[in-house]
């Protein structure tokens, strides 16, 4: 679906939920591998603006200080959308093998993009945590991503699961514990199957944010 450039989200300038050092690095999956209704779920307009330009502004509001965009699919399109929204929290990555592989591998590259990042003075250092965002969950709330940042910090989970009406959906927390076996398994289909790895250290909460509907 066409996007409309003129109406590009400005980012607030300071996050208005985080306040301790705890960091957190959104990464969102806009490759095309989970399409809705057979469209583009990143482009697809939302109240004046395209749902990756509402996801990521709703990232950064929650209290992520950097938001990494995998492309795959219209990879030139997306990127067009990311550098109208002029922000430098914002960096994409392109799986360019989005056709042959799986989502796990796009996560598994977001999560290396966000090591890379700090190692080459991108960002301050390693975040503490990485949230999961699919392209099919691009309208959470950020009330939402505060609440489930706030819980992960203060519960030292090294995995943090959404519930509505007892289903697990996105999006998904996971500690820089982590890291490395989400890396290590991209082979697996799915994210869920990852994370069993964690199943002792992995905490269920339960919201009510509309716009998490994607199922884990």
């Amino acid at each position: 679906m066409p996007h409309s450039q003129q109406m590009a989200v400005r980012l607030p300038e300071h996050e208005i939920y985080m306040t301790t050092p705890y960091s957190v690095a959104g990464i969102i999956l806009a490759t095309g591998q989970e399409p809705v209704a057979g469209q583009f779920p990143p482009l697809i307009q939302h109240n004046g603006c395209t749902r990756l330009e509402t996801a990521v502004h709703n990232l950064v509001a929650g209290g992520a200080i950097s938001v990494i965009v995998v492309l795959g699919d219209r990879a030139s399109e997306v990127s067009t959308v990311l550098n109208a929204m002029r922000d430098e929290r914002i960096f994409g990555t392109k799986n360019r093998h989005y056709l042959k592989n799986n989502t796990m591998a796009s996560i598994a590259l977001g999560v290396r993009t966000a090591q890379a990042l700090a190692c080459f003075g991108q960002c301050d250092r390693v975040p503490d945590a990485c949230i999961i965002v699919p392209e099919n969950a691009l309208l959470v709330q950020p009330e939402t991503y505060a609440a489930l940042i706030r819980k992960m910090r203060e519960s030292q989970a090294a995995v943090l699961i959404p519930h509505v009406k007892e289903k697990a959906v996105y999006p998904v927390l996971a500690s820089s514990a982590c890291f490395e076996h989400l890396i290590n398994t991209r082979q697996v289909l799915k994210l869920s199957t990852a994370l069993k790895h964690f199943a002792n250290a992995t905490l269920a909460v339960d919201i009510t944010d509309p716009g998490c509907l994607a199922e884990l």
